[in-house]
């Protein structure tokens, strides 16, 4: 197990190409060798196997063929987007950094309409009679995941920032 060394956690964001000094593309073998060994890997949905997420402290790397197709930056990362977005932001800060920030339904992702490969996760602590059916575990703390609208504007948070290769235009 191996934890990312502080200066990863704090280089910038840069979306559709990378994070953590990790660029999307990259090998398995290049990231273990720059950073270490995953704390623990986890397989993804695909039946055939060929997608892993390999989870570092503050960063989750998919990983599929052995390269790098996305990150994630969660809690723990300190970098930022160039325009200064980082993982913890307040839904009032995240608009005001990218007023344009809206719901894509056909990829369920916010993401800002300008800025190919970046989309974020908005989370919120859960209510007392709310059974989510998303609910990050972090920690010692559960967060619901605010999909189509954000319903609590004054708690809702930037969960993570996803760096990857889709267009929106």
């Amino acid at each position: 197990m191996s934890e990312i060394p502080d200066d990863y956690l704090s280089l910038p964001i840069n979306p559709g190409i990378g994070a953590g000094g990790i660029k999307l593309g990259d090998t398995a073998g290049s990231v273990v060798s720059r950073i270490g060994q995953p704390l623990f890997i986890r397989p993804g949905r695909e039946l055939n196997g060929e997608l892993e997420f390999h989870h570092y402290n503050g960063l989750v790397l998919a990983i599929k063929k052995t390269k790098v197709t996305e990150i994630v930056a969660r809690q723990g990362y300190l970098g930022a987007t160039p325009e200064g977005l980082s993982v913890g932001a307040t839904w009032s800060e995240l608009r005001q950094i990218y007023p344009h920030i809206s719901f894509h339904e056909r990829q369920m992702l916010w993401y800002v309409p300008e800025i190919d490969g970046l989309s974020v996760t908005i989370a919120r602590p859960p209510r007392a009679e709310e059974h989510p059916m998303t609910v990050y575990e972090n920690l010692d703390n559960q967060w619901v995941d605010e999909i189509y609208e954000v319903i609590d504007p004054e708690h809702a948070f930037v969960f993570s920032i996803e760096i990857h290769d889709a267009h929106y235009n």
